[in-house]
């Protein structure tokens, strides 16, 4: 047994090995930003351009030290008619959250929430192999007379070496609704096309946008969480990582094999 266990111990050793170290290895920011904002408000349809009734607003300055968040409010009743609305926007260090809601008691009311987190980062690329994933979340529910609820993300990324930015990529995405609900998860992890040695500025900060509002009797409600991350190695194990795990797992089979035998 010994003879065959050095005979294949390599084998079991190297495709263990590198089965070990796939995994995501974060990439180092030398500058980063973070933001919230929150709005919220209500108004008077009845009159030709509209009138304002009421309205809060949290627009903090934007932050290199999450966690930044924003909060506003608009509970009240104004000519006896009653309203709610509220918004609510975290940023973190690879996490953000949102969540809005409206309510009107009248048909003659709008009522509006909209919330928004968002980062933006500067490195310096190490490896041409540099992957954005995320992981989102989101609940999105109305009903009344004309409720409307939604979202919209997107991410890019510059290179801004040299004297001028050049866009290198960048995706988007829009979730609306009119009636009922919807609900998902989804996520994605994106190879980006980078350069060794160039530096570069990572956005994510034109989304997630939440939006909730509702024109006339009804309520319309939207919450979003979004884990995301840059790492210069993918999550997911390549090919010739799970043919190596693979190399090994055959190893140690075989000489469980030999040492019945």
């Amino acid at each position: 047994m010994s003879k065959v266990f050095t005979k294949y111990l390599p084998i079991m050793v190297i495709g263990l090995c590198f089965y070990g170290e796939a995994g995501a290895v974060p990439v180092t920011f030398t500058a980063e930003n973070y933001m919230a904002n929150a709005l919220t408000w209500a108004m008077d349809t009845t009159t030709t351009s509209w009138t304002l009734v009421n309205k809060d607003t949290d627009n903090p300055p934007t932050s290199s030290s999450p966690p930044l968040s924003a909060h506003a409010e608009i509970p009240g009743i104004t000519n006896q008619v009653s309203y709610h609305g509220i918004a609510d926007a975290l940023a973190q260090s690879g996490h953000l959250e949102m969540s809005a809601a409206a309510e009107s008691g009248s048909p003659d009311y709008q009522v509006m929430a909209y919330a928004h987190a968002g980062f933006v980062g500067d490195f310096t690329a190490t490896t041409a192999d540099i992957f954005f994933a995320y992981d989102m979340s989101y609940d999105l529910s109305v009903s009344g007379d004309n409720p409307f609820a939604g979202f919209s993300h997107s991410w890019s990324l510059f290179d801004i070496t040299g004297p001028g930015w050049s866009f290198i990529d960048g995706g988007s995405g829009v979730f609306t609704i009119t009636s009922g609900s919807l609900s998902d998860i989804t996520s994605d992890e994106i190879l980006l096309p980078t350069t060794v040695g160039h530096q570069y500025r990572f956005y994510f900060d034109s989304g997630p946008i939440l939006d909730a509002r509702v024109t006339g009797l009804g309520v319309a409600t939207a919450s979003l969480t979004a884990d995301y991350g840059l790492d210069t190695e993918s999550a997911v194990p390549e090919p010739s990582t799970l043919l190596l795990l693979g190399s090994g797992l055959v190893g140690l089979g075989f000489v469980r094999r030999k040492f019945k035998a």
